[in-house]
């Protein structure tokens, strides 16, 4: 596969990892950061038009700025096991993504 395929697969995989943290979530007590990191990653799905580089910097700044990858800074809304996979989904995530741009950071 290609590292576009795997990008898109990455991605994919921690966007559903979101959805299956906020759908376990109690009744109200949802975290309105998840929403939002939800609406980021969504916009930096690869397009025709955008290089994945772009993508993968988009991907990045979400993560960094929320921190879902780091458990000390995520409350305790959310099942643990749902929260440990969706901050080893991000985690893997960053990887693939500073793969792509050639960082080590």
């Amino acid at each position: 596969m290609s590292i576009t395929g795997e990008f898109q697969r990455y991605l994919e995989a921690t966007l559903d990892r979101l959805d299956s943290l906020d759908q376990e979530a109690k009744k109200g007590t949802s975290d309105p950061r998840l929403a939002t990191l939800r609406e980021e990653l969504e916009g930096a799905r690869p397009a025709a038009a955008t290089p994945i580089s772009e993508s993968a910097d988009r991907v990045l700044n979400a993560l960094n700025a929320h921190d879902w990858s780091a458990s000390e800074q995520t409350p305790c809304l959310y099942p643990a096991h749902r929260l440990q996979e969706t901050q080893l989904s991000a985690r893997d995530l960053i990887e693939i993504s500073r793969i792509i741009l050639g960082r080590s950071d």
